[in-house]
């Protein structure tokens, strides 16, 4: 079984049975499709905004995955463009984030962030199918439901970072402490605030995921 979270609801787009599930850190709204399990993130109907969320819920639910596709709407702070579809090699976060209640050992190494092997496999199966997919995000995660400002985009591009998140750095470190190999997956939506005078915008992020979130459950359905 492979997994993957994401936070825009993909029902229209693929054959899937419903699913609603309870365990011990919350409830769990997703598809089953074949022998891909899909939670969304925010809900169904996008309703729970990124400072509401209990990212264990959501993780635990995906513990028996021998991999776990985790995708993002991300914000640009330098490198890429608007509709790019990248793959994170690494994620800067400054933030607390629960951990789970028991863990095999009380400290452990995220180091990669993101699989190696399974991210390579996934590079190949998007270059395969025509998808000039990118790599090298490195992703900071602030505390949503805000947006960056400008002088934080500054800052942290200097730092490093080319893609911008509300969620990667609270969910990823959950992932390592169950020892789920994970593929990150960036949709990058808008530039960042004050690039070349940009403001985001929450409409802007929907319409971009619209368009793009086929073509990644596309490349995801064909791991093989």
């Amino acid at each position: 079984m492979k997994g993957l979270i994401i936070g825009y609801n993909v029902e229209h787009l693929i054959d899937a049975e419903t699913i609603e599930e309870h365990n011990t850190f919350g409830t769990v709204q997703g598809v089953l499709h074949k022998n891909l399990k899909i939670v969304y993130r925010h809900g169904k109907q996008h309703q729970h905004l990124p400072h509401e969320l209990d990212y264990r819920a959501h993780v635990w639910a995906l513990k028996d995955s021998e991999v776990v596709f985790a995708v993002y709407a991300m914000g640009i702070a330098n490198t890429y463009k608007p509709g790019d579809v990248i793959l994170l090699k690494d994620f800067v976060s400054f933030l607390p984030y629960k951990p789970f209640p028991q863990r095999p050992t009380p400290h452990y190494a995220v180091n990669p962030a993101f699989d190696e092997r399974w991210t390579e496999k996934t590079l190949n199966t998007a270059l395969k199918h025509g998808h000039n997919w990118k790599t090298g995000g490195i992703a900071h995660t602030i505390t949503g439901p805000r947006f960056e400002t400008s002088a934080e985009v500054q800052i942290l591009s200097k730092l490093g970072v080319n893609l911008l998140s509300m969620t990667c750095g609270f969910e990823i470190p959950l992932l390592h402490e169950l020892s789920i190999p994970v593929v990150g997956i960036a949709i990058a939506t808008n530039y960042g605030a004050g690039i070349e005078g940009h403001q985001p915008t929450q409409r802007e992020v929907e319409e971009m995921m619209k368009h793009k979130v086929a073509e990644v459950l596309f490349v995801v359905k064909a791991m093989d």
